[in-house]
């Protein structure tokens, strides 16, 4: 390739190069804009979804806080349930403890008939 030739190449391929610049600078700004405008409503929906996630937290922990207070005040968690005698009390530990002996039916209230002895 002689000098010239070389030269008009660099100059074409400049050219070239320019006009390729001028085409992808007018494009980019669009694309950017409909890029971000893109992302702006993605957030504008996340944002809502976390507004709608809070309130529903805030209600759960309303909730919360007020099955506690109901529950304190409620007084003990066997409310309700028929207290024992120290003597039902006294029996069902000594059951517990012979269980698996075959001595624990001996504690169970049976009607107690008289021996007779012939």
């Amino acid at each position: 390739m002689s000098e010239t030739e070389e030269q008009e190449t660099e100059e074409h391929d400049a050219k070239v190069d320019v006009e390729e610049t001028q085409r992808k600078s007018e494009h980019p700004v669009k694309e950017d804009a409909a890029t971000v405008v893109g992302m702006l409503a993605e957030a504008n929906k996340a944002a809502e979804r976390l507004e709608e996630a809070n309130k529903v937290t805030e209600k759960l922990l309303k909730d919360q806080a007020a099955m506690k207070l109901e529950k304190t005040i409620g007084g003990s968690a066997n409310a309700g349930a028929p207290r024992q005698t120290k003597d039902e009390k006294e029996i069902a530990n000594a059951k517990k403890y012979l269980e698996g002996t075959g001595m624990e039916d001996m504690l169970d209230e049976q009607k107690k008939e008289k021996t007779t002895f012939k």
